[in-house]
């Protein structure tokens, strides 16, 4: 129930890091996502809580609050010009290309309910993978930001997936590798690709 900490030596001192953070009706912060931090530029930080997302520009030291409450997924798509930010909760998906100051919703493909996790391609511009965790099992891509998706588990039989704010992910490899949390089969891997 304390919120975020901090270390800037390595682990072995942490520094309570909340202030721009609401905290709940039992005053304690009950983050729903794990904090992202960009890849082009470390100050630039995103996490999810029950009251909403939240961004810091200043390594953690403060925070405001940027972007959808129900937040269960985060990620930055670095490659894309201006960098754009997706955040998916239980049946919506919306990209920020603003660094969060304003929002957009996606419309989902195939009928996508429960609650969507999301992760941007770190090799290609405005390239997507989504998932649906607790509704109909699906996985999808978008090769242009959300607009359009390709199918990429029609057929899968899988009776769900879940998700704890880190069951989706991409491996930047040749061809490129989809990992996407299962209770039935563990761990799903779906290579994109020839």
């Amino acid at each position: 129930g304390v919120g975020l900490l901090k270390s800037t030596d390595g682990g072995n001192t942490w520094t309570n890091t909340n202030p721009g953070l609401t905290f709940n009706e039992n005053n304690y912060i009950y983050m729903r996502t794990p904090v992202i931090v960009d890849s082009q530029d470390p100050d630039l930080l995103l996490v999810g809580t029950d009251n909403g997302l939240f961004k810091s520009t200043n390594g953690g030291d403060s925070w405001e609050s940027s972007g959808p409450s129900g937040t269960d997924s985060i990620s930055i798509d670095a490659k894309a010009a201006p960098a754009s930010i997706y955040a998916g909760g239980y049946g919506v998906l919306h990209r920020s290309s603003d660094l969060g100051n304003t929002w957009s919703p996606l419309s989902l493909p195939f009928g996508m309910n429960g609650s969507i996790g999301v992760t941007a391609d770190p090799s290609s511009a405005n390239s997507v993978f989504i998932a649906s965790f607790g509704g109909p099992v699906e996985a999808a891509w978008s090769p242009d930001g959300g607009s359009t998706w390709v199918a990429l588990s029609k057929g899968l039989g899988q009776p769900s997936l879940t998700y704890n704010g880190g069951g989706i992910a991409i491996a930047p490899s040749e061809p490129q590798v989809l990992f996407v949390v299962s209770p039935t089969n563990t761990i799903l891997r779906f290579v994109i690709g020839p």
